[in-house]
């Protein structure tokens, strides 16, 4: 999500850059990441779902809240959803519950620590906590590279952590813009108790992209988007790694599929990278052929435990026999591929 997002700011920093000199590519991302979670959160209620406190006051503000959709940013969340195989099979897709960790005096995080049982929901869905932070740092002079809550005296996190990336240059127009939500360097107020969920920077953002005309902008509920989603859910990626400094996002994949999909399926699996099976590297020497997917960059002497590599894919959870590749698509690069479909969705 965070590189069509990416994508996305470039777009309309090129065709409208005014509008980026207010909006920070992390608030962007933390915009789109709410959106994402509001998403999720319906389609579990839809499912009939138990859903926890926190989850149930964010259905509830979302419903009374509409919010501003870039057109590339509503087809990646409509792609998620209940889907009808050509087999007859009905399929869903599983989330876990709308993260609540406070790190650093910040909610929103999955876990307190990246640990065996927590590296992989970290390295696969982006979660309010990581972009909240993002967003705080964004007040501070730092340009690239963070210190971020989740480091620690073995590991520094890189880039595979969803939502991290190093800062952007940002003009004093863009730090006004997340003050304005009552957001501080040491402090990110949250609508909903320990979720990371400013409202504030919400509505202002969706304001923003409201009067934006570098996309088709959708102005919904994000309550009423159906639980239907897109076949491109049962296609999953091998990806086949160049480089051990890079993330998989660069990398070449692959897509494949039990059924024969149409290629804008294709297109989408790799939009979304929703079923992407992390690879490792014949590029030697260890322990650099972790770094392809894992969120953490050791520090010497420590390094990525075996029991995290052995559980990488765990997450990958259809069975075995969806994974039979008996259509295979074309290798690509989701970098190329993402930029090109979010310049398809350019208002002609």
């Amino acid at each position: 999500l965070i590189e069509v997002l990416r994508c996305v700011h470039r777009e309309i920093q090129s065709l409208e850059p005014n509008t980026t000199r207010v909006l920070a590519p992390e608030v962007l991302d933390y915009y789109s990441v709410a959106l994402l979670w509001i998403r999720i959160t319906d389609l579990k209620n839809q499912y009939g779902n138990q859903l926890t406190q926190a989850e149930d006051a964010l259905l509830t503000i979302a419903e009374k809240n509409p919010l501003t959709v870039p057109a590339p940013l509503l087809a990646y969340l409509k792609s998620y959803g209940t889907i009808l195989t050509k087999l007859e099979s009905n399929l869903w897709p599983l989330f876990p519950d709308l993260p609540t960790t406070v790190v650093n005096n910040t909610g929103g995080y999955f876990a307190p620590a990246i640990t065996e049982e927590t590296h992989n929901v970290y390295e696969e869905i982006p979660c309010l906590g990581v972009l909240a932070t993002a967003v705080q740092q964004c007040l501070t002079n730092i340009v690239g590279r963070y210190p971020s809550p989740l480091d620690s005296e073995d590991f520094q996190v890189n880039t595979n952590l969803c939502g991290f990336r190093p800062l952007s240059r940002r003009r004093d127009e863009a730090r006004a813009f997340i003050q304005a939500a009552a957001i501080a360097e040491d402090a990110f107020p949250s609508n909903i108790t320990n979720a990371g969920f400013n409202l504030n920077l919400i509505l202002a953002t969706s304001e923003m992209l409201r009067s934006c005309s570098v996309f088709k902008m959708v102005t919904t509920a994000l309550t009423t988007l159906g639980s239907a989603g897109s076949q491109s859910q049962t296609i999953y990626l091998n990806s086949y790694p160049e480089d051990t400094t890079i993330s998989a996002i660069h990398n070449e994949v692959q897509p494949s599929s039990l059924g024969r999909e149409s290629t804008s399926h294709n297109g989408m699996a790799v939009f979304t990278c929703a079923q992407l099976f992390k690879a490792g590297t014949n590029i030697q020497p260890p322990p650099n052929t972790t770094l392809s997917w894992s969120c953490v960059t050791p520090i010497a002497p420590w390094g990525i435990p075996q029991a995290w590599i052995a559980n990488r894919n765990e997450r990958r959870n259809l069975t075995t026999y969806w994974y039979n590749p008996v259509f295979v698509g074309t290798r690509q690069y989701p970098d190329e591929t993402i930029l090109g479909l979010v310049q398809r969705f350019t208002a002609k």
